[in-house]
């Protein structure tokens, strides 16, 4: 996949800085991929270490929210590999990072401000009564805060539930990993949404649904088998000064 900025990105070295992951041994057959992305020495850099990746063909990949791809490149024919990513030049914004090959993936949301970087953070049980996924607060204890709710309420749908929006604007959107945006819709001047998308004639693969309201993101993966959906983890993102003027997912 073409590259459609160029992002700087050093090479690290990969014996040492990421031997807590054992790239420089041999896996053993079956091994899981090992997954370590976490802030580099800029405000907008990160370092990815992968390891055991048994030769496979792997993506790492920087996707933003309406499915532009910033950045993409392959490990192929290796045990481990590194990189450092600036991402000083992407505008403000929420992005998908993930690794993926044909057995197994990593994802990983990111908050991008104009100043900084966040992670964020997983949030509810995804298949806890029924495939409900309640996204709670960071703040348990506050009321009056974005109740969200991502749900399949039949086989082959997604409920999205927004409650005490107080009038703030939201977006909506599925998209399919690496690619555009299968669905979007904007909210604003209400204090509450719902919205039943019905994914039966859609393409098989693995999607996402983002809800993004100022300061308070929510992320439900899930993958649409074509007879069926199934829930995987769930992430939320909390503005640290939402947080803590009390407007918190919850």
């Amino acid at each position: 996949m073409k590259k459609l900025l160029v992002l700087s990105a050093a090479c690290l070295m990969v014996l040492g800085t990421i031997q807590n992951l054992r790239a420089n041994a041999i896996p053993e057959p079956g091994a899981r991929m090992l997954v370590r992305v976490e802030r580099g020495p800029g405000m907008k850099t990160i370092n990815v270490y992968l390891a055991n990746l048994l030769d496979k063909r792997t993506q790492v990949s920087v996707q933003d929210m309406d499915g532009k791809v910033w950045f993409s490149e392959y490990a192929w024919m290796e045990t481990g590999y590194a990189k450092r990513l600036n991402l000083s030049e992407l505008p403000k914004g929420n992005y998908l990072f993930y690794v993926e090959n044909k057995d197994e993936r990593y994802l990983q949301m990111i908050a991008i401000d104009d100043s900084r970087l966040d992670f964020f953070r997983s949030a509810a049980p995804v298949r806890a009564r029924k495939g409900v996924a309640l996204l709670t607060g960071s703040d348990d204890s506050r009321r009056g805060g974005l109740i969200g709710y991502i749900t399949q309420p039949e086989n082959h749908a997604i409920g999205v539930q927004l409650a005490n929006l107080e009038s703030k604007r939201a977006e909506v959107r599925i998209l399919a990993l690496g690619e555009s945006i299968a669905y979007a819709e904007t909210v604003s001047g209400v204090p509450g949404y719902a919205k039943l998308i019905n994914f039966e004639g859609m393409v098989p693969g693995n999607y996402y649904v983002c809800v993004e309201t100022p300061g308070v993101s929510i992320v439900q993966f899930f993958n649409w088998s074509g007879e069926g959906l199934e829930f995987e983890e769930m992430q939320r993102f909390v503005d640290p000064a939402v947080r803590r003027k009390g407007w918190a997912a919850r």
